[in-house]
């Protein structure tokens, strides 16, 4: 027993390095290939295979780290560094160009722009670390002169990360925005004149291309990959790191056949990370991805009422007895995972239609002229709900209550209607489009940045149109537009 136990005690330490090497690899992988997709995908599968490299990626590479600085005491009787660990040595530059992240993603939430400060604080241990096994493991060697290049790699792609977080923080963010109090207010005639020519599909796009560039700004590295210094220290990175290559494949191959391997798919990943980037600008003509997921999410009040639709575990359970059904369902009681999907459930991803953004983008228009009207006639007056305008008004009373008790009247009078008069369409669809608006901008700020990372929200893009229209005291955008007149070209 003692001679197994030391026999997989041997192993582990064969190997545990070079697991964690693979596993910090796989991770990066993951984040390059997964990690953009967030913007115009809301599948939950994408999201967790996100969340748990973003979160496992610098927690491994940290331990490399850890065992790299540990291996350094096992040194032979004459002084010299082992060749081993010689080479394992050489990888913590690499760990450090891990923990700096690939380009598609350095925050998984707005939680992590944040704490920045961690992440400095993050910076100086590994670099520290990282540097006590380089000066302790100098040799003079060629693997030696060569972690001198990766260190500078390493180090510059780490600090980078860091650098972007912080220019992400709610706190710079704040300080680079420009107040200014001396633009045009919302009853500018250029401004309706030039929405006016202009149509839904174009105005939508105008807008998911602002926010696809805000996402950009708070969960990637874009911010630095297109100024000009970021692009410069790219191409020193990348000269530096096809150098190593080079010269650690001329070398005497000292080394097992399984480190090698291991060396050469980590320089991989780095030429990886620096060229993905170009790839992207080259081939934009040629492969457009979406700047968000173009849906919405659908809530069924009646069927969650009526419990049409079955749990999707209630298959499953049905076929274990009844003693293990109830022990089993109350362990997913205490989960969650009940609630969970008792809200899911009910809830449908839709298509939003070219024809529902034109409902909205006439709606908000009719609002741009009735606003502008009320500022030049200085009629201070309520804007009438649509119920009013459609020769309704018993139905006002529905539009005075609480915002959730508007949703509950309207879901309910929606399914009557739908089975009834076709003609009462009209009403409900201004109607909705009144209550989202209303939702839109009522929502805070990190509320709409959050839902960038999910595939993006309707209400986000209502939310920014209106403020384009000036129909919301959030903010103001300055004249002129040039990126619309552009848009409209």
């Amino acid at each position: 027993m003692e001679a197994l136990v030391q026999t997989l005690t041997n192993r582990w330490k064969e190997w545990q390095l070079r697991g964690l090497v693979l596993l910090s690899l796989i991770f990066q992988t993951i984040l390059i290939v997964v990690g953009n997709r967030r913007k115009y995908s809301n599948q939950l599968l994408v999201r967790f295979a996100v969340w748990v490299a973003y979160l496992a990626a610098d927690t491994v590479a940290t331990m490399a780290l850890g065992i790299i600085s540990n291996d350094l005491g096992d040194t032979s009787h004459n002084g010299e560094l082992d060749a081993n660990i010689e080479l394992h040595v050489f990888w913590a530059p690499f760990l450090l160009l891990h923990l700096g992240g690939p380009d598609t993603i350095t925050a998984y939430s707005l939680e992590d722009d944040e704490l920045w400060l961690r992440h400095l604080l993050g910076l100086a241990l590994q670099t520290g670390v990282a540097l006590y096994t380089f000066l302790m493991a100098w040799r003079g060697s060629h693997l030696s002169i060569l972690s001198t290049l990766m260190v500078f790699v390493g180090l510059s792609k780490y600090a980078e990360r860091t650098w972007v977080l912080r220019s992400a923080s709610s706190e710079q963010i704040k300080g680079s925005v420009i107040a200014r109090r001396d633009l045009p207010g919302p009853s500018n005639p250029n401004l309706l004149k030039e929405y006016d020519n202009l149509s839904s599909e174009k105005a939508f796009e105008v807008v998911a291309m602002e926010l696809a560039f805000m996402y950009d700004l708070l969960y990637t590295k874009a911010s630095v990959v297109y100024s000009r210094w970021g692009l410069t220290l790219r191409c020193i990175n990348l000269s530096l790191t096809c150098i190593v290559l080079v010269l650690f494949s001329l070398a005497d191959d000292k080394h097992s056949t399984g480190h090698s391997f291991l060396i050469l798919d980590l320089v991989w990943l780095s030429l990886h990370k620096r060229t993905s980037i170009l790839k992207v600008i080259t081939s934009i003509q040629l492969f457009k991805n979406p700047r968000w997921s173009n849906s919405m999410a659908q809530y069924n009040q009646l069927s969650f009422a009526l419990r049409e639709k079955p749990m999707i575990y209630d298959p499953i359970l049905s076929q274990v007895k009844p003693h293990l059904y109830h022990r089993i369902l109350k362990l997913f009681k205490c989960l969650g995972i009940v609630e969970k999907q008792e809200k899911e459930r009910d809830v449908t991803k839709e298509v939003i239609s070219n024809s529902l953004k034109e409902w909205i983008f006439k709606h908000l228009k009719e609002r741009l002229k009735v606003k502008a009207t009320v500022h030049e006639t200085s009629d201070v007056g309520r804007q009438k709900f649509a119920v009013e305008i459609y020769g309704h008004g018993e139905l006002k009373w529905s539009m005075e209550k609480g915002f959730d008790e508007r949703i509950l009247i309207w879901h309910i009078a929606t399914d009557i209607c739908y089975i009834a008069l076709q003609q009462k369409w009209n009403l409900i669809a201004d109607t909705w489009v009144e209550m989202l608006a209303h939702a839109a901008t009522h929502c805070e700020g990190s509320q709409h940045r959050q839902q960038l990372r999910r595939g993006g929200q309707l209400l986000t893009h209502i939310w920014l149109l209106m403020a384009h229209l000036g129909l919301t005291d959030h903010f103001q955008i300055p004249q002129p537009r040039d990126i619309t007149r552009l848009t409209a070209k």
